[in-house]
């Protein structure tokens, strides 16, 4: 067995376009500077760690059997908008679109969408209703394997460490 450690330190901030309607982007920045005095890094992190359960449950990669991603449905109402985002946050939206099915962007429009039903905003439009969680045990895919990757992230601190092991 062969293992690799990988260490390194992300930048603080990094620059990211997001595609959203003017609606969701100004319920995005009004929860920033609600919640979070208008870091909007921290308002992605909240909406992930509140809404990742359900996310899962959402999940299209089961059905598609392949690695493509969808997209939001095409509509002239979306802009593009640049936020500054912790690169961790980022990166973790980045993994989910590989395992969900679903752009980046759409991810936050899900997100958000929910939240506006939490905070009773008036007519939503909602692409993807919220799932109810059923607490049933789900059957696991058995495979070979030969490689394990191990991610340890300090998101305060921006520090990342991999381990990366090769049975052969």
């Amino acid at each position: 067995m062969k293992v690799q450690y990988i260490q390194f330190k992300v930048k603080n901030q990094h620059r990211v376009c997001i595609h959203l309607s003017p609606h969701h982007f100004k319920f995005l920045k009004q929860l920033a500077s609600i919640r979070y005095e208008g870091d909007i890094s921290k308002t992605i992190l909240y909406l992930l760690s509140k809404y990742l359960k359900f996310l899962y449950q959402i999940k299209k990669i089961d059905q598609k059997r392949t690695l493509t991603i969808d997209y939001q449905p095409p509509t002239k109402e979306y802009k593009r908008y640049w936020i500054n985002i912790n690169p961790t946050y980022w990166g973790h939206l980045y993994n989910l679109r590989f395992s969900l099915g679903y752009s980046m962007s759409f991810l936050l429009r899900i997100m958000i969408d929910w939240e506006m039903i939490e905070n009773q905003e008036p007519n939503p439009k909602i692409l993807i209703p919220l799932p109810i969680l059923n607490e049933a045990p789900q059957s696991t895919l058995r495979f070979l394997q030969i490689y394990a990757q191990g991610v340890r992230i300090y998101h305060t601190s921006r520090w990342i460490y991999l381990r990366l092991s090769g049975y052969y």
